[in-house]
């Protein structure tokens, strides 16, 4: 009788036990996206105050002066900063976890939030903060120093890790179908709607995708551009978009 009921408390014990390594990581996928709606939401809230704050003229004076100033584009901003992000060997699912909040909170606590991108046909939906370093790109969507602001007349270039411990980041961006829209929501509330319209790929070295578009007449077309890594760094996947 006594073999009996050990023989059950073993079986039990193995069935729970098994159950909850099925349930667990679910949960922890689950609990990654609450904190990244909490996050977005937290963003929205600033957008608002910031909107409330300071008109648009004021925005376009302060564009204006930073088109003037803006460094020629070079090289670095993109080499090197947008490797393939794997997941890091050794950690448990809750120090994973506790490494994305404090990640999250130390970056953006830092950094200018310039927006939001979504794009609602690949469910990727980031914070936008500015430069491409190694900590930015840990927990958003980095603009390329030195490319167009958002909404400025020329090419607006925005990059992120092909997924990895902090979210999935642009990961789908390469199932981005040409005529997806894509909506950027800068600091202050307003938002700016694009189309894609071409996908490709290109060699890490080359930056002729950070410079303007022009039309024949030599006037500089207003276009987005998003890139991420493929092929464990190998290449870049570029997306183009132009303002609707």
């Amino acid at each position: 009788m006594k073999k009996k009921i050990l023989v059950n408390i073993i079986f039990w014990a193995c069935l729970l036990g098994a159950v909850g390594c099925f349930l667990y990581p679910q949960y922890t996928k689950l609990k990654a996206a609450s904190e990244k709606k909490e996050l977005i939401n937290t963003i929205k809230a600033t957008m608002k105050e910031n909107a409330a704050n300071k008109a648009k003229e004021e925005r376009e004076e302060a564009q204006a002066a930073a088109a003037a100033e803006r460094p020629h584009v070079t090289l670095d901003p993109v080499e090197g900063t947008i490797e393939e992000h794997e997941e890091e060997p050794g950690l448990t699912p809750e120090q994973i976890a506790a490494a994305r909040k404090k990640a999250i909170e130390d970056n953006l606590a830092k950094q200018r939030i310039l927006g939001i991108i979504d794009i609602p046909s690949v469910n990727i939906l980031e914070p936008v903060v500015e430069g491409t370093t190694k900590d930015n790109l840990k927990c958003a969507a980095g603009h390329v120093e030195g490319t167009n602001n958002i909404g400025e007349e020329g090419n607006c270039v925005i990059c992120a890790h092909n997924g990895g411990l902090y979210g999935v980041l642009f990961k789908y961006l390469k199932n981005v179908k040409l005529g997806d829209t894509v909506t950027i929501t800068d600091e202050f509330g307003e938002e700016y709607n694009y189309e894609v319209y071409d996908s490709f790929t290109v060699e890490p070295d080359e930056v002729w995708i950070l410079e303007d578009l022009k039309e024949d007449d030599g006037t500089r077309l207003e276009t987005l551009t998003l890139f991420t890594c493929e092929n464990n760094g190998k290449i870049r996947r570029v997306i183009r978009c132009d303002r609707v």
